[in-house]
């Protein structure tokens, strides 16, 4: 029998942090973890996040990279975790070879005090999908798991798709860059 090709779901996810309410704290990393461990050899994920120290999404990660995807991660130096150091030394921090994570200062687009609010797990492909933004409230962090209502809005559009790659390639130079609106 012919197995069936993993498709996201487009549109909102919410998760419930209380599980009080018929949701599932973890609705949200679920979502983007089925993502990336569908992401095929040869593609990218690129993910902005301004915390990041969820283990399950950097094992996740950790997968992609190991089967040939190109993981590509930007997140607010704020805070240096265990998780971020362990994703650095399997990734790198340069970007000739596809993968790395870098941290930014200043939001990665100015030179004075800022952060990084932007939250984007997009994939150039995953499962049967291509151009996949997950435009998204949620860290890949505990606190967003089992302390913050959080949403995640999942497209399948090569304009946003494009937009949003647009927007992490300007905020990858880590310097002011006022000049970084697109429509």
């Amino acid at each position: 029998a012919q197995a069936k090709v993993y498709m996201p779901a487009t549109g909102a996810t919410f998760n419930d942090p209380t599980g009080r309410y018929g949701g599932s704290p973890t609705a949200l990393m679920d979502q983007i973890i089925t993502a990336v461990d569908n992401a095929p050899s040869g593609s990218i994920i690129r993910v902005v996040a301004y915390s990041f120290d969820y283990d399950p999404m950097k094992l996740a990660l950790l997968r992609a990279k190991t089967r040939g995807v190109q993981v590509r991660l930007l997140i607010d130096s704020h805070t240096e975790t265990q998780q971020i150091k362990d994703l650095r030394k399997a990734l790198g921090t340069g970007t000739s070879d596809g993968s790395y994570l870098r941290t930014c200062k200043y939001s990665c687009m100015a030179n004075k005090p800022s952060f990084i609010h932007s939250k984007l797990y997009l994939f150039s492909r995953t499962g049967g999908a291509t151009n996949v933004s997950m435009n998204s409230s949620a860290n890949p962090a505990w606190t967003g798991v089992n302390k913050s209502w959080n949403n995640t809005y999942t497209t399948v559009d090569k304009t946003l798709y494009d937009a949003n790659v647009a927007n992490f390639n300007d905020m990858l130079p880590d310097k002011t860059n006022t000049n970084y609106y697109h429509t």
